[in-house]
């Protein structure tokens, strides 16, 4: 398959924040406009178990808002954020930033270019295996991928593991960046479509 870009400008590595520590709490961003389809349910019940268990860790939740009366004390909402006003991008891009990990758990997918968007800064994705993610997301790579009928558990136990493995951790935010360099981008994107459209049959001309 062909891998879509971004919906942002190109972001140096440069821009890249720096990995974030091992004892700081790990941080997890979700992104999505329909609750429902994208597993939003899902992150909060992940939250409410890695807080139970007492792990280290923050939710940040862009996008819908869902409806329920009390979150729990590590979820934090923003509500849509509109990349076409100056300001919420800049507050979209540092919540990029300082994600440890983009969050989502969806139902189902083509393919969403928040994956690039967060491998640009070299922020590993932990996704459900639907529909086209796994044409964004390598497991292992440039993120990790979990059966679409995953269990909030599984994926608090996918989270943990992660982060107490401190060496994969890091490797993996090497190659999200990788991936967004190599295929994650538009320039990469127009290239395969031309060598694409080159081996088409010419009009006029018999093989």
């Amino acid at each position: 398959p062909i891998s879509w870009g971004c919906n942002i400008p190109h972001i140096p590595a440069s821009d890249m924040a720096p990995a974030p520590q091992a004892d700081q709490p790990c941080r997890l961003l979700f992104i999505g406009l329909d609750w429902e389809r994208k597993g939003g349910d899902i992150v909060l019940e992940t939250a409410a178990i890695l807080h139970a268990r007492g792990f280290a860790c923050h939710f940040d939740l862009v996008g819908a808002v869902p409806e329920v009366g009390v979150l729990g004390p590590n979820v934090t909402l923003h509500g849509l954020l509109k990349k076409s006003d100056p300001a919420q991008f800049e507050k979209f891009l540092g919540l990029l930033r300082s994600a440890s990990v983009l969050f989502l758990p969806t139902r189902q997918d083509c393919t969403p270019m928040v994956f690039a968007e967060a491998n640009a800064l070299g922020v590993p994705a932990l996704a459900s295996d639907v529909g086209g993610v796994s044409g964004v997301i390598t497991h292992g790579e440039n993120g990790l991928l979990l059966s679409g009928d995953a269990s909030a558990a599984y994926f608090a136990d996918a989270i943990i593991t992660l982060w107490g493995d401190r060496p994969r951790y890091l490797a993996m935010r090497k190659t999200a960046r990788a991936a967004y360099d190599e295929r994650l981008n538009w320039s990469a994107w127009a290239k395969r479509m031309a060598e694409m459209i080159d081996q088409l049959p010419q009009p006029g001309v018999r093989h």
